[in-house]
This record gives C-alpha cells, sequence and structure tokens, in this order.
C-alpha cells in the first residue's frame, strides 16, 4: 500500500517527489488445518507436536525521498 505525495506540496518542500509506504506479510491464514499453522512442523520427526511459534506477522512502513 503506498502513497505519493502531491507534487507541488514536494516542490513547496524542496523536494522532487514524496512516497509514503507500507507492506505487511503473514496478516493470516485462511486453512482447515486444525494447528497453528500447517507450515511448521518438527524436523526429526516431521509432526506438529505444537511445540513451534507460528510465522510472524510483519509490518513494513517506509518513506521514500528524492531530492
Amino acid at each position: 500500500l503506498g502513497y505519493n505525495l502531491h507534487e507541488k506540496l514536494a516542490k513547496k518542500a524542496g523536494l522532487s517527489g514524496v512516497r509514503l509506504f507500507l507492506t505487511m506479510e503473514n496478516l493470516f491464514l485462511l486453512t482447515n488445518y486444525s494447528g497453528l499453522d500447517p507450515e511448521i512442523v518438527d524436523i526429526t520427526s516431521g509432526k506438529d507436536n505444537l511445540s513451534s511459534y507460528p510465522l510472524p506477522r510483519k509490518f513494513t512502513v517506509g518513506l521514500t525521498i528524492n531530492f
């Protein structure tokens, strides 16, 4: 998700462009699996023993400024 600041506002600040963005990963999981996450299994047994944490959610916020 991103937003570019209007060019007139950027020029008033002495910039040629400004962009604000947000990226998100692993927000939700759609599955009929009854455990926490079907991708998490014990390496040695190959089974889900509910001892591992599910994949984390990631949020990244960024700002791009062009002079």
